[in-house]
């Protein structure tokens, strides 16, 4: 599982395009307070930090965006002979003054980065790059090794909207952007339907999703709101905001509808996987995109979307 924080430390008008595009693929964000690093104070205009649970590896990005690329080389440049250890400490500090800033706040972000904090302390794989990106679509101009650190090779020109792939686990509590709770929502009601045997529409996935009355599972959770009240909400309520999931409670009431249409009722776990299996596409789907074709793509995907 790979968690992302993104954090805006400068707060110019013209790096907020830029955070405004980054944050929708990440899965924690924050931005009000300031960071100074190195021996100078330099502020990045950006701070990424990718944890990869799995490999057990931190990575620690400072960001400077600049207008063009010659710019952008410039300024990322500026931080290679400065420690990592330093670095390190500062961000550490400056995240115990955002963890403050959110008690003080009612912020839920705060347990979040209470367990970045925790487990930079604990990590043992730490790498720290500065970037070059272009404030215009976050593309990477250039991702270099602090000078104390290991040589690392680094893929360039990547865009760091991209670097998760749509990717995203389907466990415990999320905290989702808009885009992110519409994938989702709309991930489960096209399993849902292949599951139920509802695959059978020729609309547009638009006018499907949209109709509570020929939308299999709202007609059902509208009747049936009671059995499914976690569903009822999320499905229900999926709109333009972000929104806080509880996700083993989602799966519970899938597993336990799902069970009734199938010889072998499925457990959490193999519907956790068919969910986090199909999501990625989920979010390539287009409105206008026609449900025939959609089913069809999932058929080809699964033998059976639980099995």
């Amino acid at each position: 599982m790979i968690a992302t924080y993104l954090f805006q430390i400068d707060g110019a008008k013209d790096n907020d395009a830029a955070f405004v595009a980054l944050r929708v693929s990440q899965c924690h964000v924050y931005r009000g307070v300031d960071l100074k690093v190195g021996k100078i104070g330099w502020a990045p205009d950006l701070v990424h930090v990718t944890f990869d649970e799995d490999a057990g590896k931190y990575s620690l990005r400072l960001i400077e965006l600049e207008a063009t690329e010659p710019n952008a080389l410039i300024s990322c440049r500026k931080y290679l002979p400065e420690s990592s250890e330093s670095i390190l400490s500062e961000f550490k500090d400056y995240l115990q003054r955002v963890i403050r800033e959110c008690r003080s706040r009612a912020d839920s972000r705060e347990h979040e980065f209470e367990k970045l904090i925790q487990g930079l302390s604990r990590a043992k794989n730490i790498t720290i790059t500065t970037v070059g990106a272009l404030r215009s679509d976050a593309k990477i101009v250039e991702e270099l090794a602090l000078f104390d650190q290991p040589k690392l090779c680094i893929p360039q020109q990547q865009n760091l909207q991209n670097q998760q792939s749509g990717n995203r686990p389907f466990k415990g509590e999320l905290v989702l952007s808009a885009d992110d709770a519409k994938a989702y929502s709309r991930c489960i009601m096209i399993l849902d339907a292949k599951v139920r045997g509802f695959d059978c529409s020729d609309a547009t996935l638009h006018s499907w999703r949209g109709q509570d009355r020929s939308q299999p599972l709202k007609y059902l959770l509208k009747k049936d709101q009671n059995r499914y009240p976690f569903l009822f909400l999320f499905i229900m309520g999926a709109s333009n905001r972000g929104i806080k999931l509880d996700c083993e409670k989602i799966l519970d009431e899938l597993s336990c509808l799902w069970s009734a249409h199938l010889a072998k009722p499925p457990d959490r776990e193999r519907v956790r996987n068919s969910l986090e299996r199909y999501f990625p596409e989920s979010k390539t789907i287009k409105s206008h995109d026609r449900m025939p074709v959609i089913f069809d793509h999932v058929t080809k995907l699964f033998d059976n979307p639980i099995y």
